[in-house]
């Protein structure tokens, strides 16, 4: 596997991208044919995971030594943890004051199911930020001292992406419940949120269990080669 350079006039795009969520990225299908890409222009998956990177500013610029698969993966997490900020601040606004149908609750506030929920979709939130924001800072750290992380800790970095990816899911989740089957109509902020973060919850950097099953095999030195490369 590898990535390749190729002029804006030798590829078109299919549209493609027809999706209940994530309609923004328009990640629509880019179609290459008969084009040949010189050696230069190319980068293999292997030699990106290892650090060893086409580029002649890797001596004056950290950014340009960053370990670049747990670059990649971490922010798939990112826009997770601002749309499940986006749907805790949505609800903070909106359901204190709001009665609780069938029950004898006239402010939201004041029930339990109501407290119980936020405060944990508001710790799953907290968790997910603080697992991202030590991943960033480890890339951050390695690259400013110009190593290349070990594959245990890029293992470790890939597992706290997807388990910060579930929390922040998890969360916005618990929030749906607490807004009650109002908040999945069409035209809803909180409807958008949810299918947003459903769909980029299933991209293959950010699945859990890839993250569990690749950071338990180096934890355990687990004698099969790794599955994918981190």
């Amino acid at each position: 596997m590898a990535l390749g350079l190729v002029s804006k006039d030798q590829w078109t795009i299919k549209d493609t991208w027809y999706t209940v969520g994530m309609r923004g990225t328009g990640s629509n299908t880019i179609v290459v044919e008969d084009v040949f890409i010189p050696d230069h222009a190319v980068q293999t998956f292997e030699d990106l995971a290892e650090g060893r990177y086409a580029t002649s500013h890797g001596q004056d610029e950290a950014i340009s030594r960053a370990s670049f698969l747990p670059v990649g993966t971490v922010i798939l997490a990112a826009p997770a943890i601002g749309m499940a900020k986006a749907a805790l601040e949505y609800s903070l606004g909106k359901l204190p004051n709001r009665p609780v149908g069938y029950t004898v609750y006239t402010e939201a506030k004041n029930s339990p199911t109501h407290q119980l929920a936020l405060a944990q979709a508001a710790s799953n939130i907290d968790a997910a930020h603080l697992l991202l924001a030590r991943a960033c800072n480890d890339i951050d750290n390695y690259a400013e001292r110009g190593e290349q992380p070990s594959a245990l800790a890029r293992g470790r970095m890939r597992m706290d992406t997807g388990h910060a990816v579930t929390l922040c899911k998890e969360a916005i989740d618990l929030l749906m419940t607490a807004n009650g089957a109002s908040a999945f109509a069409e035209g809803s902020i909180l409807a958008r949120i949810w299918s947003d973060a459903n769909t980029g919850a299933r991209h293959a950097f950010a699945t859990p269990e890839i993250g569990k099953e690749v950071y338990g095999r180096l934890l355990l030195g687990a004698d099969n080669p790794l599955s994918i490369q981190v």
